[in-house]
């Protein structure tokens, strides 16, 4: 029996010839060539059995209309010689006898396997697609559902990879910590292990440091977790696959990671990576729109925070400058308060630089100082203080400046001043220790009363000591700085 070709697609069928017990009797070179099953191999053969045959209904109801029809038509599954299954599309013809019986049954095959894959490909890309636009829809429809979001982030992850698990963590800039803000699949155990990931071995932290995906097929055969502690927490977990993609903003920060998680072994198609791109910069520009808005409306707040402190600031400068001291002319007041609000713009001139995100005390220091730089002496290392603290410091070291010209070390030839600060941990904060030292000059006298420079350093930094000493006059001030200053000293 030859090989039968259907010229105008030009596929070759397989043709099969069985006897009316379903034993084959017939094996053309295509079926042979199909299923990998010699001639000789298969003849008396239950057909059926041979092939593990998958139907789309019972085999009775399948032969009841070949018999009513004359023939049937449909779509078998199929196992060939080497265990692959495949899709045939089958065309059975029974020959029956002059009583009506069954004698035998011409089958012819066409395989059909790449094109139900790629059936299957086109709908699932149609899902999965229709998916991300609804994501996008949503995430611009309903912004300001945060969490709700996040959670539709990591469902459509898992979907369109087909993962069993996902998580979602976002950045914290100052910190470099990634914390889980969404997740689906996940318990107690594994999300207090990953609860804060910094230098951990885990997929997303290695995403983290090269800024790119990073793809684990096996976590019992990765390098990133040999020996580690979390690949115990991802078996327990039921992990065996990890991929995780960094969520990069616009401007080329990472905001974010998101991480699908796999029970079997997992190699992803460029299909699946590719959606997973998509699925990122979706999620990248939400984040960053977000980020935006609340950096904005911080903003806002901050402006009118800071532009009812300044009037505050400044009526309080007014109000020491200007009163009726004794000895103190009218010239005399307004070149005090002149000067104290240049000093003031100066420190808003470079906190309007920085976007408000605070200013280098080394930079007010010798800005204060500068007309004196040949007799002071300035040491302390780089820390960046909030534009609170930078108003506090500008105003006191402009005091301290002015009455070490007037009454003190600077206000002869031989004086000098020293400036120093240190930062120390207590009780898990930082505190930064200033100290000012003036040495050379005429004998201190303690004031009889209370100056303008006195009292402001005594209400912006109640803790501050100043010693009147005779050798000369000195102020120490300590304030705290909170969690994060080693992070920023670390990143100068």
């Amino acid at each position: 029996m030859v090989a039968y070709h259907d010229h105008s697609s030009g596929k070759v069928f397989q043709i099969i010839l069985r006897d009316a017990q379903d034993r084959i009797t017939g094996w053309n070179r295509g079926a042979e060539s199909l299923y990998g099953w010699t001639r000789e191999e298969v003849l008396g053969r239950d057909i059926h059995s041979l092939f593990q045959t998958k139907f789309p209904k019972t085999l009775d109801e399948i032969r009841a209309d070949t018999h009513q029809n004359g023939c049937w038509e449909g779509e078998l599954i199929h196992t060939r010689k080497d265990g692959a299954r495949i899709v045939v599309f089958s065309r059975w013809t029974p020959e029956w006898d002059a009583q009506k019986r069954l004698i035998s049954v011409l089958q012819t095959n066409t395989d059909i396997t790449e094109r139900k894959q790629a059936e299957v490909l086109i709908a699932a890309d149609l899902r999965d697609m229709t998916l991300l636009n609804q994501l996008s829809n949503r995430l611009v429809r309903e912004g300001s559902d945060f969490d709700r979001n996040l959670n539709t982030v990591v469902d459509t992850a898992i979907t369109i990879t087909g993962a069993d698990k996902g998580n979602l963590q976002l950045l914290d800039p100052t910190t470099g910590v990634l914390t889980i803000a969404a997740q689906r699949g996940f318990e107690a155990p594994f999300l207090n292990f990953f609860s804060a990931v910094r230098d951990d071995a885990s997929a997303c932290a290695a995403a983290m440091r090269s800024g790119e995906r990073v793809i684990v097929e096996d976590v019992r055969k990765s390098e990133i977790f040999a020996g580690q502690p979390s690949t115990e927490v991802l078996i327990d977990a039921g992990v065996c696959a990890v991929i995780s993609t960094p969520l990069i903003a616009g401007s080329g920060n990472l905001l974010g990671m998101i991480s699908t998680h796999f029970v079997k072994p997992h190699r992803p198609p460029e299909r699946e990576l590719h959606l997973v791109d998509l699925l990122a910069r979706q999620t990248a520009d939400y984040l960053e729109g977000k980020r935006a808005h609340e950096i904005q409306e911080t903003l806002a707040r901050e402006i009118q925070h800071r532009s009812n402190n300044l009037l505050a600031v400044i009526q309080t400068i007014a109000s020491r400058s200007l009163s009726g001291r004794k000895g103190y002319t009218l010239a005399r007041a307004k070149k005090a308060f002149e000067a104290r609000l240049h000093a003031l713009a100066r420190t808003n001139q470079q906190l309007t630089k920085s976007n408000w995100s605070g200013v280098n005390l080394s930079e007010i220091v010798r800005s204060e100082l500068r007309p004196y730089a040949e007799r002071t002496t300035i040491d302390g290392i780089d820390v960046i203080l909030s534009p609170q603290h930078a108003q506090n410091f500008t105003l006191t070291l402009h005091e301290l400046a002015t009455n070490a010209a007037k009454y003190g070390a600077l206000s002869n030839r031989s004086g000098k001043v020293g400036v120093f600060w240190t930062i120390r941990r207590q009780n898990g904060s930082n505190k930064l220790g200033f100290k000012w030292r003036e040495k050379g000059g005429p004998p201190v006298v303690v004031p009889t009363q209370h100056g303008f420079g006195t009292t402001l350093v005594n209400a912006t930094f109640p803790d501050a000591r100043i010693d009147y000493a005779v050798k000369g006059l000195s102020c120490e001030i300590e304030i705290p700085l909170g969690q994060n200053l080693r992070d920023q000293m670390e990143a100068r």
